[in-house]
């Protein structure tokens, strides 16, 4: 069986409403279904499923397709994977041929990527028990309460400060220069003589994915004279994305399911200690800055999280940026009010687990801790510093994106701040247009290059993907070079000579297989994006005379476009240039080819 042919049999068992529908939760609108985007934090539902035509679009993000390219960019595989996966979930066992050379060398390069972190795990792992050289990583283990069985439960390891050692080791496992940088482990040296290894002399924690495979590594310094941060983390590379990732979450993705709530502590080291000690609903950040990436993620496992960092003003503050990740993601925030000096786990090595959950259960709602740290509640709090504070919290409150909590929580500062509801309410209301006003300027700053401008080369386009008796006039009738006289038509000239059958999702979905992500993300688009009513239920009859049309515009415009260029060269020549000639005989030809196009009503170029 040949490759599209697999490919559209996988994507023809797999309805795009079924599959992302167990991914998100989808509403239907009329023949069409909305959600909230899985790839940005929003309040207004701009995600688009079309079940007629198999395929999504997410306005706020830019990016759409079929379901091969939605499951791509939510779980992050390559096309192979999302194909296997596909295939698995309706029972189609995949043929090696089904798979191109290109698609499998990209899969090969992920699976060895993946290999070498698992090995380099394992490596790291086995000198953290057997060699002299990791001792300080083992006494610094058994300074913090972390004895040596639960270093082997968590795979923890050391990363020898000899460089030597690191790459035999690379070399008798056969792990080459390119992919020791590609996956993270080895960095060029900016000389250009060589590499050398990312981690030395560290402390490794391995970074797993939702599955439980180690795809990157978080690396504590272990001398106080060490070059580089306190943790260091992997480099992004084509299996980790730090921005969508936890550290544990594959093993607390359940237990935070079960408690309805998520502990959001600091450190790896945090996360160790209260998961052993039983508190199991836990996650960490991989740094201290959170993303909305990890709100995302964290949203679909709970509506609620409990931050629990350290109490000095660099924790409060960290506090502060989480929520405003967490509060769009329509999460529920409330804060753990950790003693001064104290973590989860120097918590719980000193007073057990109960400790630590003595003071979670203390947890109070973010707008109370902002109020109590910022003494705005103080009897002795002067008006100007009520009011200051009261600002404060109206662009906190902007984030909840909930309007009948964002009142309720109004109502609560109001009593508390003694500030009149009205006037929260309308700073509130001020705060929420400018981040609208934020958000549409990024998103159309973010406009994929690809994407058709026009309305005429929209409906060209729209035709092209959707219609078999538009494609039959183009065809048959059309001259294609016309195209490569107008900036905006690559997209139209990779529809022409694409080999689909409109009247079959899965034809489409075989051809965007081929396609890269910027082409996908606007094709995506065009099918999800209404057209002008006038082209909706045309019948083949006037879907081609509506092709028809629209290839008369186009055609004008690359005659406009050419005599313009003829007009510009003449411009710029001396009188006596011999090509003034052919250049007056060819926009002249032009011109009257340009008089003697059709005119068509109803169509705008522009």
């Amino acid at each position: 069986m040949a490759s599209k042919e697999l490919i559209r049999k996988v994507a023809e068992a797999n309805d795009i409403v079924s599959v992302i529908g167990s991914y998100v939760q989808l509403t239907r609108a009329g023949a069409e279904f909305r959600a909230l985007s899985p790839f940005t934090t929003e309040r207004t539902p701009s995600f688009y499923v079309m079940p007629s035509k198999q395929a999504f679009y997410c306005f706020s993000s830019q990016q759409g397709g079929d379901v091969f390219r939605f499951l791509q960019l939510y779980e992050n595989l390559t096309f192979p994977e999302a194909l296997k996966k596909l295939a698995d979930r309706v029972g189609i066992r995949l043929d090696e041929e089904a798979i191109t050379p290109e698609m499998a060398a990209k899969d090969r390069h992920r699976r060895r990527i993946r290999a070498l972190q698992t090995a380099a795990r394992d490596w790291f792992h086995l000198l953290l028990l057997r060699s002299q050289d990791a001792a300080p990583a083992r006494d610094y283990l058994k300074g913090r309460g972390i004895d040596i069985e639960i270093a082997k439960r968590w795979k923890l390891g050391y990363a020898p400060a000899n460089r030597r050692a690191f790459f035999q080791w690379a070399r008798e496992n056969k792990f080459g220069d390119q992919v020791l940088i590609d996956g993270g482990l080895a960095q060029p040296k900016k000389n250009g003589s060589g590499i050398y290894p990312h981690f030395q002399h560290r402390l490794m924690f391995p970074i797993n994915n939702d599955y439980g495979e180690t795809v990157a590594f978080s690396g504590r310094v272990l001398s106080p004279d060490q070059q580089g941060g306190k943790y260091v983390n992997s480099p992004e590379t084509i299996i980790f994305e730090k921005s969508k990732m936890f550290f544990g979450l594959d093993r607390s993705k359940q237990p935070i399911l079960k408690a309805g709530r998520a502990i959001l502590c600091e450190g790896q080291l945090d996360f160790i200690s209260a998961f052993e000690a039983g508190v199991t609903n836990m996650v960490a950040p991989l740094g201290t800055a959170f993303t909305d990436g990890q709100a995302r993620l964290l949203a679909r496992q709970t509506n609620e999280v409990l931050i629990c960092f350290d109490a000095d003003r660099a924790g409060q503050s960290a506090t502060s940026k989480a929520f405003a990740k967490l509060a769009p993601a329509g999460i529920s925030v409330r804060v753990v009010p950790m003693p001064t000096g104290e973590d989860p786990d120097s918590l719980i090595r000193k007073g057990g687990a109960d400790a630590f959950r003595q003071v979670v259960d203390q947890a109070e709602d973010y707008f109370d801790f902002l109020i109590r740290i910022r003494g705005g509640a103080s009897p002795t709090a002067t008006i100007a510093q009520r009011v200051e504070l009261a600002s404060e919290l109206a662009r906190q409150a902007a984030l909840v994106p909930d309007a009948i909590l964002r009142g309720a929580l109004l109502q609560n500062l109001s009593t508390r701040l003694g500030v009149p509801v009205d006037q929260l309410a309308a700073a509130v209301q001020k705060e929420v247009q400018v981040t609208r006003t934020r958000q549409a300027a990024k998103t159309q700053a973010k406009q994929p290059v690809e994407t058709p401008g026009s309305h005429v080369m929209k409906t060209f386009c729209r035709l092209l993907l959707t219609s078999v008796s538009a494609r039959e006039w183009v065809h048959k009738h059309a001259e294609l070079a016309t195209l490569n006289d107008i900036a905006e038509a690559g997209l139209a000239r990779l529809l022409c000579a694409a080999d689909i059958d409109p009247s079959t999702a899965s034809s489409v979905s075989a051809f965007l297989a081929e396609l890269s992500d910027e082409q996908q993300n606007a094709i995506g688009r065009l099918l999800v994006e209404p057209g002008p009513a006038s082209e909706e239920n045309l019948g083949p009859d006037r879907e081609a005379q509506l092709a028809m049309a629209c290839w008369i515009a186009l055609r004008r415009k690359s005659l406009e476009n050419r005599i313009a260029e003829c007009q510009g060269r003449l411009a710029r020549l001396s009188p006596d240039s011999p090509e003034i000639f052919d250049l007056l005989t060819l926009s002249l030809t032009l011109e009257t080819q340009l008089r003697e196009l059709p005119t068509i009503s109803g169509l705008q170029n522009e």
